[in-house]
């Protein structure tokens, strides 16, 4: 059913908004995600400065080049969800375009999120995306569902436990199970498989140090850009001219070093898994960066892949 609601998108033409014709982007784009537990006292803040480490993160993990269209941009995920009946509702996807204050904030940027499904009858039922408080006023809702291969029409009336199907495609989010979910980042070559999820673990501990970073920054921060409007800069080949690479490069290092240490304290030899990362840092560049280095050096795209898969 998430399938079949995004080839929904021709019935959206009405709207101001242009969608891209991979409704089946879910098949071949993956994601390198992570769940961490989070406290209720540092629930807020961890979104707030986690947030503004996107552009770092784009920087160290894009690969998901699309050959053929749109190759100026390093990572194509972020494109696929933005540009798809997800983004419909831009606060169902990608980052919080705001700095939440607290709970209430956040409850409230919850509120203004859409619903586009839920369940009757053991079966999943797709109807046009609403806001959810919308959703909650209206008596009935006209829907449909899929069974054995064939879709019907279906009336239903909305009810509170459809609050269980409300599902946001945001680079961090909140869970039911207490955690924060971190999906921005691609799927990395598997000898490095581990190295997002160790560089975000071992910054989890470390948010008033990662906070100081990003108020005292003038690299990135500070030059008339926020973190969302950062991360669509630098999810592309080129880096934009005000940013100098050197002090980029600087930034990225000194918060690895943080990384390191976060990881170094939990004492389970973790930091291990940010060797990778450094290598990258060193050479300025990162898996998509690598393959298409490897394209224009003509290696075949199956040799590519298949460096890709191994563990050494």
């Amino acid at each position: 059913m998430l399938y079949h609601h995004l080839c929904s998108y021709s019935r959206y033409s009405k709207l101001p908004k242009y969608f891209h014709d991979h409704p089946e982007y879910g098949m071949f784009s993956s994601a390198s995600q992570i769940q961490l537990d989070v406290n209720y006292d540092n629930l807020i803040k961890t979104i707030n400065i986690f947030s503004k480490l996107e552009p770092i993160k784009a920087i160290l993990f894009s690969n998901s080049v699309l050959l053929g269209e749109n190759e100026d941009l390093l990572c194509c995920r972020d494109m696929f969800w933005q540009d798809s009946t997800h983004g419909i509702n831009p606060h169902n996807i990608g980052m919080y375009e705001t700095q939440l204050k607290d709970i209430d904030d956040l409850m409230a940027y919850i509120e203004s999120l859409n619903i586009y499904c839920t369940m009757r009858n053991g079966l999943y039922v797709n109807f046009p995306t609403i806001n959810i408080m919308d959703y909650f006023r209206k008596d009935s809702v006209e829907g449909e569902y899929c069974d054995k291969g064939v879709y019907d029409k279906i009336t239903i009336t909305p009810k509170i436990s459809d609050i269980e199907y409300l599902r946001s495609f945001k680079f961090l989010d909140l869970t039911y199970r207490g955690t924060i979910e971190y999906r921005s980042s691609c799927t990395q070559p598997i000898k490095d498989v581990l190295c997002v999820g160790a560089f975000q673990l071992g910054l989890k501990n470390k948010l008033y140090e990662l906070e100081e970073i990003f108020e005292n920054d003038e690299v990135i921060y500070h030059r008339g850009y926020n973190a969302s409007e950062l991360r669509k800069l630098f999810v592309k080949r080129q880096l934009p001219n005000f940013v100098d690479e050197d002090k980029l490069y600087t930034l990225i290092k000194q918060i690895l070093d943080l990384s390191k240490e976060g990881l170094i304290e939990r004492g389970y030899g973790e930091e291990v898994f940010l060797e990778s990362l450094y290598e990258r840092v060193k050479n300025r560049t990162n898996p998509a960066k690598d393959m298409l280095k490897k394209l224009g050096q003509d290696k075949s795209i199956e040799d590519i892949i298949d460096d890709y898969g191994r563990l050494k």
